[in-house]
C-alpha cells in the first residue's frame, strides 16, 4: 500500500515533466545542399540553333530563379528551406544548359548570382546568419543584368532567323 501512495506521490511530477517537454520542437537539421554540376561551355553563337537553346533554357530559369527567391526572403525559415531545394534545382539546370560562346559571360553572371543567393539562404535558414542582409537585392540586380544579355542576344538571334529565312526564301 506504501507503494501505491509513493508511486501516486510521483506521478504528478512525471506528468509535469512530460508536459514541460511538449512545447519544445526538436531542431531541424542543417540544410545542406550538392554543389552545382560543373557548366558546359560548347558550341558558337553563329549556330543558330546553339544560341536558341541556349535562350530558351536560361531565361525561363533566371526568371524563375527570381521569383522564387523573392517570394522565400519575405518567408518563415521554415518555408525557405523548401524554396531551397527548388533554387539549387534551377541553379543546377542552369549550369547543366549548353553555352555558346557568345553567353559565356552571361552564364557565369548568372550562375553566381544564383550560387551566392542559395549560399545566403542556406546560411540564414541554418542559423549562421542573422539575416539575408542586401543578398535579395544583389541578386535580383546581377539577374537583372543577365536578363539585359538575354535580350540582346535574343535581338542577335533574331535577326540571324531572318538572314536566314532571307537566302532560303526567294526573293
Amino acid at each position: 500500500m506504501s507503494r501505491i501512495l509513493k508511486l501516486l506521490a510521483v506521478l504528478p511530477l512525471l506528468a509535469a515533466c512530460a508536459l514541460g517537454d511538449a512545447g519544445e520542437a526538436t531542431p531541424a537539421a542543417p540544410v545542406t545542399l550538392l554543389p552545382p554540376p560543373e557548366m558546359t561551355f560548347r558550341g558558337s553563337c553563329d549556330n543558330t540553333r546553339d544560341l536558341e537553346l541556349w535562350l530558351q533554357i536560361t531565361t525561363r530559369l533566371a526568371s524563375e530563379f527570381l521569383q522564387v527567391m523573392n517570394d522565400a526572403a519575405g518567408r518563415s525559415k521554415g518555408e525557405i528551406r523548401e524554396a531551397l531545394s527548388t533554387m539549387a534545382a534551377l541553379r543546377d539546370s542552369t549550369h547543366q544548359a549548353v553555352t555558346p560562346d557568345c553567353a559565356v559571360d552571361s552564364e557565369i553572371l548568372l550562375g553566381d548570382a544564383m550560387n551566392r543567393a542559395i549560399t545566403a539562404f542556406q546560411e540564414y535558414v541554418n542559423g549562421a546568419r542573422t539575416d539575408l542582409g542586401n543578398t535579395v537585392a544583389e541578386t535580383n540586380d546581377q539577374i537583372e543584368q543577365v536578363i539585359a544579355i538575354q535580350n540582346e542576344l535574343t535581338l542577335r538571334l533574331d535577326t540571324q532567323l531572318q538572314q536566314a529565312l532571307a537566302t532560303v526564301t526567294p526573293g
